[in-house]
């Protein structure tokens, strides 16, 4: 299953960087965010079945964006929770050293 991802990553960066590559001089991309058709179609990757089944693949093992951005609030509100807890600690140091710049 890695060497999987590890080929699928390889070859799907690969062909990226050589459709980019290839493209006019003066070329634009589109104003919207590509769908995933517009995205296999760029980088011609329906033909390619181990390379489509990669793909079906790394999808499946994203995590939806809601419980995505759940996790990252958790996770920010955990690290700002010890953030206040460590400056509440050494507010007095922090403060001391400040003055101590302003005099200087």
């Amino acid at each position: 299953s890695r060497a999987l991802a590890i080929w699928g990553w390889v070859k799907f960066l690969g062909l990226f960087v050589s459709q980019s590559l290839s493209l006019p001089q003066h070329w634009q991309p589109p104003s919207g965010t590509a769908t995933e058709a517009e995205l296999k179609t760029f980088l011609g990757i329906t033909h390619d079945t181990l390379l489509v089944a990669w793909y079906r693949d790394m999808l499946l093992q994203h995590p939806r964006p809601e419980a995505f951005r759940a996790k990252l609030r958790s996770d920010w509100q955990a690290l700002w929770a010890e953030w206040r807890s460590l400056a509440a600690q050494s507010g007095g140091e922090v403060a001391q050293q400040q003055q101590r710049l302003l005099r200087a």
